[in-house]
């Protein structure tokens, strides 16, 4: 089995795919592995310097920096929990986004496309999230839809440096 590690941002673009993976690893080992820690410090900075956070599930415990996941506690403050359940509903979002990659491109979902070493699957997997945010560029997606994030222009996405 292969995997992917995948961040999506607010606008629905999915802004990072990182792998394929063997599958037994732990999601963990994805992190530090597709090396998105020393992206994050390098760039995830908003207005005023301020630091920006990837909010990811409990599988990715310990101490990175941009890093946030839910509260762990037997007994969590009201604070907690309530942090918690709000956060776990926008994390949905990222599924929402995986989604739409499988029902634009059914190929990706379809166990017989997927043969380790007779199929290029990572390229089918790239091409497919490329083609994804393009159609979220043009048509939007539940995720851009649910934070009110508009997606950029298919022009400015699709730009290279310049």
């Amino acid at each position: 089995a292969l995997k992917f590690h995948r961040i999506m941002a607010p606008d629905g673009i999915m802004i990072h795919l990182g792998g394929p993976f063997n599958g037994p690893f732990h999601d963990i080992t994805l992190w530090k592995q597709s090396r998105i820690k020393d992206l994050l410090v390098e760039h995830a900075f908003g207005p005023n310097s301020k630091i920006l956070f990837v909010y990811s599930d409990p599988g990715y415990s310990g101490k990175f920096p941009h890093l946030q996941y839910p509260f762990k506690s037997a007994f969590p403050t009201p604070e907690q929990h309530a942090c918690n359940v709000e956060m776990s509903r926008h994390r949905i979002c990222v599924e929402w986004g995986w989604g739409k990659a499988k029902t634009e491109f059914a190929a990706l979902d379809w166990r017989r496309m997927q043969k380790v070493l007779l199929s290029p699957i990572a390229l089918y997997f790239r091409c497919g999230i490329l083609l994804t945010n393009a159609h979220t560029c043009l048509y939007g997606s539940e995720t851009s839809s649910h934070f009110r994030c508009r997606p950029p222009l298919l022009e400015h996405y699709l730009r290279v440096n310049q």
